[in-house]
């Protein structure tokens, strides 16, 4: 049986649905969950994280669904670090009020010109650092295709080493470009002092692959895009034949079997 310490979970499109609950099991799953976190705090279980785009209000109300978890999740793809149960929370030391001024500028830039030329796309109002765009109904438009616009109209930031551009199906994300998970994880380990041996990393897209390289195990729902699944073969990790909450659970149980 392998040694787990934690699983770190990304939550939108990954743990939580995108567009409303497409399985018939899900509720019973978040209460399987539920019963994993009580567990965890408890330390009769592998605590349990989260890892997402999303801010610390969104990790505190899905908490409120879920139970909340007494360890650090990490939120806005590496921002920082936040403990939904203490309010506890650790800004990555590596961004500076300078980086964060410049990120701010560009954004402010071309965000509204990909507003423009892709009205499917909607700002995400929550996040305190991490710019994230979210598609909502896109007809043939992908949010590929405003990751290919993006990286031209964001080209000397790039350079510059100002921003990091990343997507996933859901979303059009930019960070500052110490920003990322897996900066995110590595802030992780050492406020946490967790093995890093001893940990899976469950994600659904390539926004997740930054993650899943600070992780000793790595796992993926069967909903997860294909780069994903093909990023989890290669490490000789698991994919589930379950979506969503079912094929996180399912994960953690598979490697805790292992």
């Amino acid at each position: 049986m392998a040694e787990i310490a934690v699983a770190i979970i990304d939550l939108n499109g990954c743990l939580i649905p995108d567009k409303g609950v497409k399985a018939t099991d899900y509720f019973q799953g978040l209460e399987e969950l539920s019963g994993l976190i009580e567990a965890a705090n408890s330390g009769d279980h592998p605590k349990i994280s989260f890892c997402t785009g999303r801010e610390r209000a969104f990790v505190r109300g899905f908490s409120q669904v879920v139970g909340y978890p007494d360890f650090y999740s990490i939120i806005e793809s590496g921002y920082g670090l936040f403990n939904p149960a203490t309010e506890r929370f650790v800004v990555n030391p590596n961004l500076t009020e300078e980086m964060i001024r410049k990120f701010k500028l560009a954004c402010d830039e071309v965000v509204p010109l990909l507003l423009k030329k892709y009205p499917a796309l909607s700002r995400y109002v929550g996040n305190e650092i991490a710019e994230a765009l979210d598609l909502i109904d896109g007809g043939q438009i992908t949010t590929d295709d405003c990751y290919k616009t993006a990286r031209i109209l964001l080209a000397k930031p790039i350079a510059k080493r100002l921003i990091h551009l990343t997507n996933t199906p859901q979303a059009l994300d930019i960070t500052p470009a110490v920003v990322n998970k897996e900066t995110g994880m590595e802030l992780f380990y050492k406020e946490t002092g967790i093995n890093p041996k001893k940990t899976v990393g469950i994600g659904d897209s390539k926004g997740d692959l930054p993650m899943f390289k600070k992780v000793h195990f790595v796992g993926c729902p069967s909903g997860a895009t294909e780069e994903c699944k093909e990023a989890v073969k290669a490490r000789k990790g698991y994919v589930s034949d379950f979506d969503h909450v079912q094929g996180c659970l399912d994960v953690i149980r598979h490697f805790m079997k292992a």
